[in-house]
C-alpha cells in the first residue's frame, strides 16, 4: 500500500477472534483441508504476539466478503484466498480501496473459517491529509488484552489447540 507520494501506508491485520487470527498468520500457508496434515515450527512463533484490541469509533470498510465479491463477479480464490505468490492481487484491491474511497480498511471472510471475519486497517498514514480517514493507533485503538507471546504460556496453548483442530503438528 502506497500513498500518492509512494510512501508506504501502514496496515494492521486482525481477526474477529484468536482462532481466526491464527488461521491468517501461523497457519496461513498450510492447506485448508484438515484431512491433509501440516506442520509449523515452534521457532517460527518466537516473534509472534496476539492481543485483543477494540476500535473506539465507527469506521467504514471495503467489503470483500464472499457475497459482495459474488456481486462484483469475483470469487474468494481470486481476491482474498490466493496462493502465496498471488498476494499482489489482494494488494491491488486494497490499493484501489485506498486510492478511490475513504474507507479505513478492508473486511473479508477468513479463508480458515468463512464464518469468521478478517480485517486490514489503514493506520497512521504518513501524509497529514490522509490521517482523518485511517485509524490513529493512540487515539482509535484500545488494548483490551496486551500482546502475549505465542511461543510459550497461554499463547502457545492457543496455538496447540488450534493446531489440533486443523491436523497440524507444532514441531518443537
Amino acid at each position: 500500500m502506497r500513498d500518492i507520494r509512494s510512501r508506504r501506508v501502514p496496515v494492521l491485520y486482525a481477526g474477529a477472534d484468536l482462532a481466526c487470527a491464527l488461521g491468517e498468520t501461523v497457519f496461513h500457508d498450510l492447506a485448508d483441508d484438515p484431512a491433509q496434515p501440516g506442520e509449523v515450527f515452534r521457532a517460527d512463533l518466537l516473534t509472534l504476539r496476539a492481543g485483543t484490541i477494540c476500535i473506539t469509533l465507527d469506521v467504514s470498510l471495503a467489503d470483500l466478503k464472499d457475497a459482495t465479491l459474488a456481486r462484483y463477479g469475483a470469487h474468494r480464490d481470486e481476491v482474498v484466498d490466493t496462493a502465496t505468490g498471488e498476494y499482489r492481487i489482494t494488494r491491488c484491491w486494497a490499493q484501489h480501496a485506498w486510492d478511490t474511497t475513504t474507507v479505513a480498511g478492508l473486511v473479508w471472510n477468513s479463508r480458515r473459517g468463512p464464518d469468521r471475519l478478517s480485517f486490514m486497517f489503514f493506520v497512521d498514514p504518513p501524509r497529514l491529509e490522509d490521517r482523518g480517514r485511517a485509524l490513529d493507533r493512540r487515539r482509535d485503538l484500545d488494548i483490551a488484552s496486551p500482546p502475549a507471546s505465542l511461543y510459550n504460556g497461554e499463547g502457545l496453548a492457543a496455538v496447540m489447540t488450534a493446531a489440533a483442530d486443523r491436523n497440524v503438528t507444532v514441531v518443537l
